[in-house]
Parts: structure tokens; C-alpha cells; sequence
């Protein structure tokens, strides 16, 4: 029998979080992920993605560099991420 698949539920709490709206949660939900598994690039996704929703909070560079933050952890993967949540890919 296989191993079982390791499932991100903070990446994938954090992906529900942002489809219902709840930026802020969302975002708490990333950071705490990086904080434990620093550079990891799908929590480094849905942080920029959450950022992006709060214009109230981040300016456009912030997001900017967040994005940057992503592609340069992400720059040796073979597919693009569309979300945090690998249970969610369409």
C-alpha cells in the first residue's frame, strides 16, 4: 500500500478562507504556515493572493514584491500554481 498523501490544511483552510471573502483569516493562516516552513511556495502564493485582496492594507508594491517573494521559491517547479491548495486545482 501506497503512503498516504500528505495533505497542506493550513494552505487549503487558508484557499477556502480567500474564496469566502476573509482576506485577513487568510493571511493569518499563510503567515503561520511560513513561520513554520519558511519559503514554502504554495503558503508564499495564497499570502501574496490574500495581500491582494486587502487594497486597504498593501500597496500595489507590497503585493508586487509578495508575488516576487512566490515566483523566486517557485522558479524550478515544472507547473504553475492557480492556488495555494492542491485540492482546489481546476
Amino acid at each position: 500500500m501506497p503512503p498516504k498523501w500528505h495533505f497542506p490544511v493550513r494552505e487549503c483552510y487558508g484557499t477556502v478562507l480567500l474564496k469566502q471573502g476573509d482576506a485577513p483569516s487568510a493571511e493569518e493562516q499563510f503567515r503561520n504556515d511560513l513561520a513554520q516552513y519558511p519559503n514554502n511556495g504554495w503558503a508564499l502564493l495564497g499570502l501574496a493572493q490574500s495581500m491582494e485582496q486587502q487594497p486597504e492594507r498593501y500597496t500595489n508594491d507590497k503585493v508586487s514584491s509578495a508575488y516576487e517573494e512566490y515566483e523566486t521559491a517557485w522558479s524550478r517547479s515544472e507547473i504553475k500554481l492557480p492556488n495555494p491548495c492542491p485540492m482546489f486545482f481546476e
